[in-house]
């Protein structure tokens, strides 16, 4: 049995991708290792001048290490607000506390102006840990022709699907938590992604998250289980 709790669930449509980005999109990252203290920590901070009203697509790869038993946050902040999903890493309890990676993303629609967009790193225990080098910030400006977000806006409930008997054939047990409506003709290229945590509630299990189209999971050379 499979018991999980997802929270921060956050999705994402593109819809005819036709162009990368204007020229003022940025991007940034950490040149080297730096250690967060207990307090809220702006490690990475760009700005970006819009010449009209406009979609920004932000998002940030990286990784962190523990020094400590600390609850790792990094999220993206927008002219001083959060947006986007929180990624969480606890290592309070763990009995191997290793480097992890984290992914954050976020799309806001800004007005015309200069907005500052920056990473923060934080600690939800008091206990430090590290930003390694390299951990990124992108900002992509007028991504799509067609942007479109969802989010969870509380924890989900308990997930415990019943996978007794399941071979490896089987069709697994899926449960929908965030829906986007995407508009568009045929043969438009589009871009989902999205970003989650998953929480252990009750007994150990193997928890997935996947993107589906019209309910169907898309093939592997489109999309993938995580």
């Amino acid at each position: 049995m499979k018991k999980t709790l997802l929270s921060a669930f956050l999705a994402m449509a593109f819809v005819s991708a036709s162009y990368a980005g204007e020229l003022t999109s940025t991007y940034s990252e950490l040149a080297s290792d730096t250690v967060v203290g207990p307090a809220d920590t702006a490690v990475i901070t760009t700005s970006v001048s819009l010449a009209a009203n406009s979609w920004v697509y932000i998002q940030s790869d990286g990784r962190y290490i523990p020094s400590a038993a600390a609850i790792a946050t990094a999220r993206i902040f927008v002219d001083g607000a959060p947006v986007g999903n929180a990624s969480v890493t606890d290592w309070s309890v763990s009995r191997s506390t290793q480097q992890h990676s984290y992914n954050a993303i976020a799309a806001v629609f800004l007005s015309a102006g200069s907005h500052t967009v920056q990473l923060h790193a934080a600690s939800q225990n008091s206990q430090s840990f590290t930003m390694g080098a390299q951990s990124n910030l992108s900002v992509l400006v007028n991504p799509a022709s067609s942007v479109s977000t969802a989010m969870r806006g509380t924890d989900s409930a308990t997930i415990s699907p019943n996978v007794s008997g399941l071979s490896t054939t089987s069709v697994l047990p899926t449960v929908a938590h965030v829906n986007i409506a995407v508009g568009g003709s045929s043969g438009q290229p589009t871009v989902l992604l999205s970003s989650a945590r998953i929480y252990r509630f009750g007994n150990a299990g193997d928890p997935l998250t996947t993107i589906t189209l019209d309910g169907n999971s898309l093939p592997n050379n489109q999309a993938s289980w995580s």
